[in-house]
């Protein structure tokens, strides 16, 4: 499946480009669902933060869940290509 970035909000391109580098920067050679909300979470102003709190959650806590869950993805040497996910997509 091809990906047109030209028809995603500027909040979503800089979203898959963060999740992009948090896979990187874990040597995950794909971009799963759990580093997608994990940048999510972190993004300024967007609305994902602002309803967790609203419904009583903790984001430090949730950010910690999901970075235990990212911890046991398989890794690579070489991270030069990024795939997502069929389930992130």
């Amino acid at each position: 499946m091809t990906i047109n970035m030209d028809t995603m909000t500027i909040k979503l391109q800089e979203a898959l480009a963060n999740a992009q580098n948090k896979a990187v920067s874990c040597s995950n050679q794909q971009i799963e669902p759990e580093h997608l909300m994990l940048v999510l979470l972190q993004q300024k102003e967007s609305l994902v933060p602002s309803l967790l709190i609203r419904f009583g959650l903790s984001l430090r806590n949730i950010s910690e869940y999901l970075e235990n869950l990212i911890q046991p993805f398989p890794t690579v040497a070489n991270t030069s290509k990024v795939y997502l996910t069929q389930i992130t997509l």
